[in-house]
Parts: C-alpha cells; sequence; structure tokens
C-alpha cells in the first residue's frame, strides 16, 4: 500500500526495539508519521508554530533519507 501511495516506508528488524524506541512498553509492529496532522485543540502562540516548522524540517529530512534507501527485498 505504501508502494502504490508513494508513500516512503523501511523495516526494522525487531518488533520489541521499535515500540521500546517509540517509548511504549509494548512490541510494536508499525508507526506512522503524519506530516500534516490535523490538530484536536486549538495551536497557541508562538511556541507551537516554530515546532511544528522544526518537525516539518526533520520530517522532510527523514523522508530524504529513506527515500535513498534500497527498497528491493531479497530472498
Amino acid at each position: 500500500m505504501s508502494e502504490e501511495a508513494q508513500i516512503p516506508y523501511v523495516f526494522v528488524p525487531s518488533k520489541e526495539e521499535l515500540g521500546y524506541l517509540s517509548s511504549t512498553k509494548r512490541p510494536t509492529s508499525c508507526v506512522m508519521v503524519c506530516p500534516n496532522l490535523k490538530r484536536k485543540s486549538k495551536p497557541k502562540e508562538g511556541a507551537v508554530e516554530e515546532k511544528d516548522e522544526e518537525y516539518l524540517q526533520l520530517y522532510d529530512e527523514c523522508s530524504k533519507e529513506v527515500e535513498k534507501l534500497d527498497t528491493k527485498l531479497v530472498f
């Protein structure tokens, strides 16, 4: 599905480690990062906009790195 939608993705070897790095105690099979997440509450002044801008910059940087990875699976 990700390939059809042209969404970059990577596989990780350990769902336990992915869960730990996602700050949860449970093994995690999938983590989705959304670049344009709509907020449920009204944003506060200034600081939120700066965090959003920084987040988008980091998202773009990570997305470019994922796109560089070889996506072919070899069995």
